[in-house]
């Protein structure tokens, strides 16, 4: 069911060869309730209202993609709306990510902890950190620094034994493979600070300032 999509031969742009041949085989999936075919499907559609439509019911399938889409659609109509309208998209954009997050999408997740986080929709504290430690659990690494950074403030302590076995290493080594990039970016040399350039039959001598580096 889920590779019918990806049956049509396509260009290196991701576009399908043969257009009618790709719809067709879409079309067979949506017959067969594939929520893949019917996301696929909305991104082939140009009126807004017909994608929605379509998008909706990838999502009553299970379409995690759907949902994500339809919950950024939501999110940023919601922050160009004026005060009077902005709450419904904002509460639409946290239905479809949260429906997102019911079928395990980390990315909707992140979403829904943004919106609480910025304080767009009125979500308490714990739910919050809940969504958090939860997206941790999934594999999100900007919720495990979410869920690391609150348990240093002294928050999700009931959560204390998973974070320090689980989380807290996953933090640390991402702050360490951090540390070692600036350490590469540190000594990277540039060629304008280049001092002289002695060129020899069989060696070349590259002379920077202090502390003097020769290669």
């Amino acid at each position: 069911m889920y590779v019918l999509p990806y049956a049509v031969e396509k260009d290196e742009d991701g576009e399908p060869l043969d257009k009618k041949a790709y719809l067709e085989v879409l079309k067979r999936g949506m017959e067969m309730e594939c929520y893949d075919c019917f996301y696929q499907y909305a991104m082939t559609l140009e009126d807004e209202e017909e994608v929605e439509q379509v998008l909706k019911k990838a999502v009553e399938l299970g379409s995690p993609q759907a949902a994500r889409f339809l919950g950024d659609y939501y999110r940023q109509v919601g922050d160009i709306e004026d005060a009077e309208s902005r709450e419904y998209y904002y509460q639409q954009a946290w239905l479809y990510y949260s429906a997102g997050a019911r079928y395990a999408s980390k990315e909707c997740m992140e979403r829904m902890y943004d919106m609480a986080d910025e304080q767009v929709l009125l979500v308490p504290e714990e739910r919050k950190n809940v969504i958090a430690i939860v997206g941790a659990r999934r594999g999100s690494q900007k919720l495990i620094n979410a869920v690391v950074d609150a348990y240093k403030q002294g928050k999700l302590t009931e959560f204390a034994a998973e974070i320090e076995q689980y989380h807290l290493p996953k933090y640390d080594a991402e702050w360490m493979e951090e540390d070692d990039e600036d350490d590469y970016e540190d000594e990277f040399l540039s060629l304008e600070e280049l001092l002289a350039c002695i060129v020899t039959e069989n060696l070349y001598i590259l002379i920077w300032p202090k502390p003097y580096y020769i290669l």
